[in-house]
């Protein structure tokens, strides 16, 4: 018999962030992107590699419900379809990963 539960999501998305840390491990320093903060969930993971600094983006504050951003991630509030907006992140370039994470 098939299971009806959903998914546990957020575990989901923990093993996907855990995944793609590779990408950034090697190295001494790197610095993502990602576009779409949400609560905060990947940011904050991204964050915890020695090394890593994170730009996320995002139309809402929706992170503050669980708590402020550690240190080595900066939000950018605005819409990545708003030019001035794209400016700004891309000024806080170059990045070693861009995640669509909207």
């Amino acid at each position: 018999m098939q299971s009806t539960e959903a998914p546990d999501l957020a575990a989901l998305l923990l093993d996907e962030v855990s995944s793609l840390s590779w990408v950034l491990s090697d190295r001494q320093e790197a610095k993502a992107l990602e576009i779409g903060t949400g609560f905060g969930v990947t940011a904050r993971r991204l964050s915890a590699i020695p090394g890593v600094s994170v730009v996320t983006m995002d139309v809402e504050r929706s992170f503050e419900h669980v708590g402020p951003l550690p240190d080595g991630v900066t939000f950018v509030k605005g819409d990545f379809l708003d030019l001035e907006v794209v400016e700004d992140v891309r000024s806080q370039g170059p990045y070693d990963l861009i995640l669509f994470d909207a």
